[in-house]
């Protein structure tokens, strides 16, 4: 009998969330930093229910033999070309989250294909043409959707920040000093993250440099600056700011499924050319690690472009598992004319 794909009710909650949370213990048995409660039908089932009521999502279940056996759930994003999210994704675009899909283990792939050629097809006619999926970062997570023409974007890295993991700062070079910043730097911490956009235009990475977009992002800097939740913290040189991290509470920034409790998401990072290749990164990670350990969190996530040679050495060089990854595709505009 063929899968039927029908749209997701709420009549598919319980179902859908058995499968989730036996697709997460497969997951996790092969990225452990996975956190464990999405196992369990209760979690996974909020957080099926907390993306299905919200707003621009779509929902598709794959019915075989009547029963469920696979669901998939996007939200449809919307972007000005002067967001801060402009930089970073295509100003229509679709994620499917980490908890957004679930199929029975045996057929898997088939009932993947199944249910996002529906979904596609919707999204596609709408004018949505950037698509995203969170999956882990090993083959087994990627394959189904590698097929589907997605490849990988972003890489998600883990580190455990009890006593055992905690690794010495490295010694500064001379004149340099790291400190918190606060609101008087908002400039200053500006031009470190404007910088770091620059470096994500060139080549292998070709992120494009909107300049209203990169500008519109002055404002949340004061604002997280002032903010005694995150955490800046400057390396400066003979008075000028030349890197910077930034440390925010996960819940938020990271998805569900990915997400362990009591995590802190490293969510910038940036050290200036000039400064590079002297322990200043790696000085003001551990100075971030250190402020979050002292604050409670028990683990910290980064996550960074793949296709950015630096970042893809440094992270892991840091003791930051890669565990799961961010999936992209993007389909030809020319479509909407050949389909006329």
């Amino acid at each position: 009998m063929p899968i039927e794909v029908v749209p997701f009710v709420a009549a598919h909650l319980d179902a859908a969330a058995k499968l989730l949370a036996v697709r997460h213990r497969i997951d996790r048995d092969r990225m452990p930093e996975l956190p464990a409660e999405f196992g369990e039908p209760t979690t996974a089932r909020a957080a099926i229910e907390s993306l299905y009521g919200a707003a621009d999502t779509d929902g598709w279940t794959a019915l075989w033999d009547g029963q469920l056996a696979g669901f998939l759930i996007g939200k449809r994003q919307v972007f000005g070309e002067a967001s801060i999210e402009a930089l970073f994704l295509d100003t229509k675009a679709v994620s499917i989250p980490f908890t957004g899909y679930a199929a029975r283990a045996d057929a898997a792939e088939t009932i993947y294909r199944t249910l996002y050629a529906a979904a596609a097809d919707r999204w596609v006619a709408a004018g949505f043409l950037s698509h995203s999926i969170s999956t882990t970062i090993d083959h087994a997570g990627g394959e189904p959707w590698f097929s589907l023409g997605f490849g990988r974007r972003f890489g998600h890295g883990i580190r455990a920040l009890n006593a055992s993991e905690n690794r010495p700062e490295p010694p500064l070079p001379p004149t340099f000093s790291i400190r918190r910043a606060g609101p008087a730097a908002r400039d200053a911490v500006f031009n470190v993250f404007a910088e770091g956009v620059r470096f994500h235009t060139v080549t292998p990475i070709f992120l494009p440099y909107l300049a209203e977009a990169v500008e519109s992002h002055r404002a949340k800097i004061e604002g997280w600056l002032a903010d005694p939740a995150v955490a800046t913290w400057v390396a400066e040189s003979a008075g000028e700011v030349v890197g910077m991290v930034q440390m925010h509470p996960a819940e938020g920034h990271v998805d569900d499924g990915i997400r362990p409790a009591n995590s802190v998401y490293l969510f910038e990072g940036h050290v200036n050319p000039g400064a590079r290749g002297r322990g200043i990164g790696s000085a003001l990670v551990e100075r971030g690690l250190a402020w979050a350990r002292e604050a409670g969190y028990a683990v910290c996530v980064v996550d960074w472009f793949t296709a950015n040679p630096l970042s893809s050495s440094f992270w892991p060089r840091r003791g930051f598992v890669p565990f799961a990854a961010q999936l992209a595709r993007r389909i030809d505009p020319r479509v909407s004319q050949s389909n006329g």
